[in-house]
């Protein structure tokens, strides 16, 4: 406990009306700072209701800004030199400008989370503004990092990368599924950028296999591709999944074939529960998944033919090789036919990559050390004069 002092007092604003790696990452440090009796020194403001999800899970109290009453409570926190102001994915938001234009917060984190990657040049010098007055930005990804630098000018020495987190304990899982067949599962919100389409694609190719795909999550094209791909037996789509645990334990391979992800708070879900992973080498993905047999990564070649208008499109994505900005591309639904078969047909592959995944996820990415990170931080700030 020496790691964190309970002087400190910070106040949240963060938005919780949808799910999310933003608001499962949220949840696990709230239980964090709960099981630790840090939460009394911590409050949470959002603009609007909770999602229902979230409220019966994090038994919280928080205020809505909505309420003219709570909104006091923010500016009194905001402008306050007791109280650090950390707010989530409002970078690029117009009226969170004008709220800290007029403010001045005095003790000011901003955490990007991925929201950046749908901003144009535009509104660059802006979003920069924005940037500066804040003492950090913290990024939660080199990609992101490497983003904000490149694409927005925001200086490298402004922004500090700390990983998200999740909670391990002992919440590993069994799996209920078939040693003759393979359930290959999907779980995000159904967008574009997800790369979803893709994975349906594939699954045409293998409807001969003994593999089956479970699609949790919902989105704005769930409908269309429910319908485009109706006709193959072998997918099942479970809508929004509240029960992460139970999803994991039918599912044997996650596949994420993101055409951008700045980071992929799924990938380490998957690890919790020992469940190997297929994904695209892009942007924050290779930060989890680069490593010794703990998964598989696909480079998008495919070049991706905007027909129609795709919601939340990013005009460019990392390299995570050489750490620049490029176009956004896919991965090729052959390619990623061919990497599911190989688990198929490698089955005690399969079962090791989801333990290595397991172990890092341990070792690299537990809600303490991100904890505990974040404490360093506060510390730095809440001592600034």
């Amino acid at each position: 406990m020496s790691n964190f002092d309970k002087k400190i007092k910070v106040s949240h604003f963060v938005g919780l009306g949808g799910i999310g790696g933003v608001q499962s990452n949220f949840l696990e440090f709230c239980k964090f700072l709960k099981k630790n009796n840090l939460l009394s020194n911590h409050r949470i403001y959002t603009l609007g209701k909770v999602d229902v999800e979230y409220q019966a899970k994090m038994q919280l109290k928080v205020f809505n800004i909505l309420n003219l009453i709570n909104f006091f409570k923010l500016i009194k926190d905001i402008v306050s030199s007791k109280v650090i102001f950390h707010s989530y994915n409002n970078l690029s938001s117009k009226k969170f400008r004008l709220l800290v234009f007029f403010l001045k917060p005095k003790k000011f984190i901003i955490h990007e989370r991925g929201t950046i990657w749908n901003q144009n040049l535009s509104s660059k010098k802006s979003i920069k503004n924005t940037a500066l007055k804040a003492s950090f930005i913290i990024a939660n990804s080199n990609a992101t990092k490497n983003l904000l630098n490149l694409k927005f000018g925001i200086p490298k020495k402004k922004i500090q990368v700390i990983h998200n987190g999740i909670g391990i304990e002992n919440d590993q899982t069994t799996k209920q599924t078939s040693q003759d067949n393979i359930n290959v599962g999907f779980l995000g919100r159904i967008e574009f950028h997800k790369g979803l389409h893709i994975l349906l694609e594939a699954a045409e190719i293998l409807k001969d296999k003994n593999v089956s795909f479970l699609i949790g999550g919902d989105g704005p094209l769930r409908i269309k591709l429910e319908k485009k791909f109706s006709h193959c037996k072998k997918i099942k789509f479970l809508g929004r999944v509240e029960d992460v645990k139970n999803f994991f334990s039918r599912v044997d391979l996650l596949v994420v074939p993101s055409i951008r992800e700045p980071f992929g708070n799924v990938i380490i879900e998957a690890g919790k529960y020992n469940t190997a992973v297929i994904a695209t080498f892009i942007d924050g993905i290779p930060e989890i998944l680069n490593k010794t047999n703990a998964g598989i990564l696909i480079k998008p070649r495919v070049l991706i033919e905007k027909t129609e208008s795709y919601e939340n499109f990013p005009d460019t994505v990392i390299n995570p090789e050489t750490n620049s900005l490029e176009a956004p591309r896919q991965i090729s639904k052959k390619e990623l036919a061919k990497k599911i078969s190989f688990f198929l047909e490698n089955p005690k592959k399969l079962s090791s990559c989801g333990n290595n995944l397991r172990s890092i996820v341990e070792k690299e990415f537990s809600i303490e050390e991100y904890s505990k990170k974040f404490y360093r931080l506060y510390q730095i700030v809440f001592n600034e004069i």
